[in-house]
C-alpha cells in the first residue's frame, strides 16, 4: 500500500514535466488503463497513472477557470467576498475577491485577484462591490 502511496505522489508530481496539458479524451483514455492496472500485480503502476490523470484534470479545471480574453481591460462592477488577508504595499492594497459575480451575468474566474491603488483596506470576509478594470495574468 505504501508503494502505491509514492507511486500516486509521484504520478501528481510528473504534472511538470509536461509542456502542455493532454487532450481530454486522452486524459479518460491513460485514467482508464490506471485503474485497469490497479486490480492487478501492477498495482504501484496504476496508482502512478492514476496520480497523473488526477493532476493533469486538476490542470485542466485550472485552465477553465480563466478570465475570457474579451474581458480584459474592460471597467466592470463586480462584486464579491475578500479571501484572505489583505497585502498592503506603500501605496496600494491588493487582495483576492472570491465568488465574484458580476451584473452583466458575465462568467468571471472563482478568484480574482486584484490591486487598489490609494484605497482603502479591505478585511478579510467582508463583502465588496466595486468597478475593476479586469486584466490576465500577467
Amino acid at each position: 500500500m505504501r508503494a502505491a502511496l509514492l507511486s500516486f505522489a509521484l504520478g501528481v508530481l510528473l504534472l511538470r514535466a509536461f509542456a502542455t496539458l493532454p487532450s481530454l479524451p486522452l486524459l479518460a483514455a491513460l485514467a482508464a488503463v490506471a485503474l485497469a492496472l490497479l486490480f492487478t500485480r501492477f498495482l504501484a503502476l496504476g496508482a502512478l497513472g492514476l496520480g497523473l490523470a488526477w493532476a493533469l484534470l486538476n490542470g485542466h479545471w485550472a485552465l477553465d477557470d480563466r478570465l475570457d480574453p474579451a474581458l480584459e481591460q474592460r471597467v466592470l462592477w463586480i462584486d464579491g467576498q475578500i479571501s484572505g488577508l489583505p497585502t498592503v504595499d506603500a501605496d496600494s492594497v491588493s487582495f483576492v475577491l472570491a465568488g465574484a459575480t458580476s451584473r452583466r451575468a458575465l462568467e468571471l474566474p472563482a478568484r480574482i485577484r486584484l490591486s487598489w491603488h490609494g484605497g482603502p483596506r479591505p478585511l478579510a470576509g467582508e463583502r465588496w462591490r466595486l468597478a475593476a478594470e479586469l486584466r490576465g495574468p500577467a
